[in-house]
């Protein structure tokens, strides 16, 4: 009962963060231009993210119990994780380079020309997925070795960089700023992840 009991407090928060940092673009896009622009920046992310949510909605699930048998064995544990990320590193790695490359094409040929665009967009929404994609194997791993207070600290790193970084680019760039900013949060996160 004391494991769980600390294990439940090593988690609490995380759900809220990650909540904070989805909604950030409508919270910061929304209230600084017309609506257009926040439609355009949802939909090109939505796009942007395939990698990640399949990452998120097909290998986290799987991932978590793998990990957990793994967990009393630290070399088995990491070789496998090591082998998940080149695995998604093979496939998410050339599928983000090809979305930067296509630029603002994709969202044009998906969306229909009359839909608009934003310079540079995509193209940075596509980087951040990337990103995101190798990421969102890590969180996982601290949740199934019973340190989730480590995935809380990531996500609370990364919701201070997007407060800190992304607002301030979303007033002076835009939506494109904004994803900068959020790029430059997940590398954070990804960065805070890999040190502990």
């Amino acid at each position: 009962l004391r494991e769980l009991k600390s294990y439940a407090l090593g988690g609490a928060g995380t759900p809220f963060l990650l909540m904070l940092i989805a909604q950030g673009p409508a919270l910061v896009l929304g209230k600084l231009y017309e609506s257009a622009v926040l439609g355009i920046y949802s939909n090109c992310e939505r796009l942007s993210k395939i990698g990640e949510d399949i990452c998120l909605r097909v290998l986290a699930p799987v991932a978590i119990p793998a990990y957990a048998k793994l967990k009393g064995d630290p070399r088995k544990l990491a070789e496998a994780w090591l082998k998940s990320m080149r695995t998604i590193a093979l496939v998410v790695f050339p599928g983000a380079v090809g979305l930067v490359w296509m630029g603002n094409a994709l969202p044009a040929v998906v969306f229909k020309p009359e839909y608009g665009s934003i310079a540079w967009l995509f193209p940075v929404l596509a980087l951040r997925g990337g990103i995101a994609s190798i990421n969102s194997l890590i969180g996982p791993l601290f949740w199934a070795i019973g340190e989730p207070w480590r995935d809380r600290r990531a996500q609370a790193a990364r919701l201070l960089v997007l407060l800190t970084v992304a607002v301030p680019l979303a007033f002076e760039f835009g939506a494109t700023g904004y994803a900068a900013g959020a790029c430059c949060a997940i590398s954070t996160a990804f960065a805070v992840s890999m040190t502990q």
